[in-house]
């Protein structure tokens, strides 16, 4: 929310022009979830795309009334007092949900079983190493490189792979759930028949 802004609860957000990275990203879906979780139709909200690194800038100007943003944007615009926190948007999303989801049609799944496993194999490893402190600094310069953000935004991230190459059922519920809701799918999936073998 702006500094100076009069948003105070979800509710304040009803008409308000509230950015996020992009339409239909998970941010976005999330967003859309957490307003709703909190008894507020996101319909109501009018949503925009501003990339992060713009947020603050906007913020500023006023040309948004809030935003949607995650690490390292949101700890700039926090520490630099352009706006001020309404919530966590990830805070209502279950223990064990997949936070990355690698997908495949299933016909490539059963004809490249081997990648599958090798692809499995590589997380286990990576989650490994990431796991190890003796590998911290490691795998900050690595985030710095692959985000192609400053060492300094770097560092601000958490350290966590949060990935688990051998998903289970319940990992997927609430996302079919909640893209359901936002009639982003149709129908109602079995998760374990979204899961490669």
């Amino acid at each position: 929310m702006n500094a100076d802004s009069q948003i105070h609860s979800a509710a304040d957000l009803i008409g308000k022009r509230v950015a996020v990275p992009g339409f239909g990203a998970t941010v976005d879906i999330l967003a859309k979830a957490w307003s709703r979780s909190n008894n507020v139709d996101y319909k109501k909200i009018n949503w925009v795309e501003l990339p992060f690194p713009q947020m603050s800038d906007a913020l500023k100007a006023h040309q948004v009334d809030a935003v949607v943003a995650v690490n390292p944007f949101l700890a700039r615009m926090l520490d630099a007092k352009v706006g001020y926190s309404l919530g966590e948007i990830n805070g209502m999303v279950p223990d064990g949900t997949l936070p990355v989801v690698l997908i495949s049609t299933r016909q490539w799944a059963a004809e490249n079983r081997d990648s599958v496993q090798a692809l499995r194999a590589a997380l286990d490893d990576a989650t490994a190493y990431i796991d190890d402190a003796a590998h911290a600094d490691s795998v900050r310069q690595s985030i710095a490189k692959w985000t192609q953000l400053p060492p300094a935004a770097a560092a601000t991230l958490p350290i966590a792979l949060n990935v688990d190459g051998h998903a289970k059922p319940q990992g997927l519920k609430f996302w079919i759930d909640v893209l359901r809701e936002q009639g982003l799918i149709k129908g109602n999936p079995d998760p374990a028949s979204l899961i490669a073998p």
